[in-house]
């Protein structure tokens, strides 16, 4: 989609009730046996979040339900988040025995502070929709009830901007040493991940 000049903005958003319900954990069962399981998700996961980091041109993250997971983490990687007022937001690492993903470790606690931060990624808060537009990780909320009317308007508008423009704003907004930070951050986290799926402790969390 960066390569394509016809394309001048992306939109991730769900189908059904969910935005997404993060990775299935019944996919973690492969990884087990075998550090090279271990690694191949690691990879998969790295590829996953550096795309988001590296994408030049207007990330928009469409909520028209819960983000659960690294499809909660990834929203503050995103240049704009539009959420339903009936979304909500979950990110159970610890419940899992792993760790932050999607470079939440860095932007979490930038966006919406150290503590709340900590409430969500060590402890397992669920944000609501409201409490995500207070704290500023969710952009524009929007009710339920004529939702896609309203995105579909706000989408129009943007489409009709200059797409060069956007993309050096995003230049500017969000400029290389950033983009470096939080490359550095994903590597950090994914290794993490890593050997977390490797402890005995996330071990038996995933064979219960």
């Amino acid at each position: 989609l960066d390569e394509d000049e016809n394309v001048k903005f992306a939109v991730l958003t769900g189908e059904g009730k969910f935005y997404s319900a993060g990775n299935d954990i019944n996919n973690f069962s492969y990884i087990y046996g075998s550090e090279d399981g271990t690694e191949m998700s690691r990879k998969v996961i790295d590829n996953f979040v550096k795309a988001f980091i590296e994408f030049k041109k207007p990330l928009i993250a469409v909520c028209n339900g819960p983000a659960i997971g690294i499809s909660a983490t990834t929203l503050a990687l995103c240049d704009a988040v539009w959420a339903s007022d009936e979304a909500y937001f979950l990110t159970p690492f610890t419940k899992l025995a792993q760790g932050p993903e999607g470079c939440s470790s860095s932007t979490f606690p930038k966006i919406m502070g150290s503590a709340l931060a900590s409430e969500m990624l060590l402890f397992n808060k669920q944000m609501s929709a409201q409490e995500a537009k207070d704290c500023g990780l969710v952009s524009r909320l929007i009710s339920s009830e004529n939702f896609e009317e309203e995105v579909n308007s706000m989408l129009k508008e943007i489409a009709d901007l200059p797409p060069q423009a956007m993309i050096l704003g995003k230049s500017l907004v969000k400029n290389q040493a950033q983009i470096d930070h939080l490359l550095d951050t994903a590597t950090a986290e994914n290794y993490g991940l890593k050997e977390r799926w490797e402890s005995p402790e996330c071990k038996a969390r995933f064979m219960k």
